[in-house]
């Protein structure tokens, strides 16, 4: 799978797959299998530590979820070694030979130590997104997803979400397409 990497997002790399085995024996880490759960890529998190990112491929919501691989030696619970995003497909409706799809973010939670896992929740939510549906909608609250405020506005908005009565949207088509 070819992921992208934002230009404008300096906090995350994402790794080659060709390389995912030299990184994994130069640093000592064995890649885990989650249950239900299926591998989208490893990246570097912005303190430079191999993250695991995947997606879940049986539940009704989608979550997406980044591991942390390396430090295992800390007494560490699975939540603090993880950060994951839900996310709910809504529909998928035709207008005339036009589909578009349509999905509710419903939560983004980073561990503690984990700034940049959200860009990286985001892009491989995205990529998923953009690779199936020609046209789509992803809105969610702001106020909830961002606590109150406490995760800024530009979080979101260097991926292509716009912020509209509270809302946070991510689209690719112009509303006039979609009239009935």
């Amino acid at each position: 799978m070819k992921l992208f990497k934002t230009p404008q997002t300096l906090e995350l790399e994402w790794i080659p797959e060709q390389e995912w085995q030299k990184v994994c024996t130069q640093r000592m880490i064995d890649i885990p299998h989650h249950p239900n759960e299926q591998l989208v890529g490893l990246a570097y998190n912005n303190q430079q530590q191999v993250v695991q990112v995947t997606r879940n491929i049986q539940a009704a919501l989608s979550g997406y979820y980044v591991t942390l691989l390396e430090n295992r030696q800390t007494n560490k619970t699975i939540l603090s070694k993880r950060s994951h995003m839900t996310i709910q497909h809504l529909s998928t409706r035709l207008f005339g030979s036009v589909e578009l799809a349509e999905f509710s973010l419903l939560d983004i939670h980073v561990r503690e130590e984990g700034l940049g896992e959200r860009g990286l929740l985001l892009e491989a939510l995205i990529h998923d997104i953009q690779n199936k549906y020609t046209h789509y909608l992803v809105s969610g609250d702001f106020t909830d997803i961002s606590y109150g405020g406490r995760v800024a506005a530009e979080c979101f908005t260097r991926y292509g979400f716009t912020i509209d009565q509270d809302r946070l949207i991510l689209k690719n088509y112009q509303d006039r397409l979609f009239v009935s």
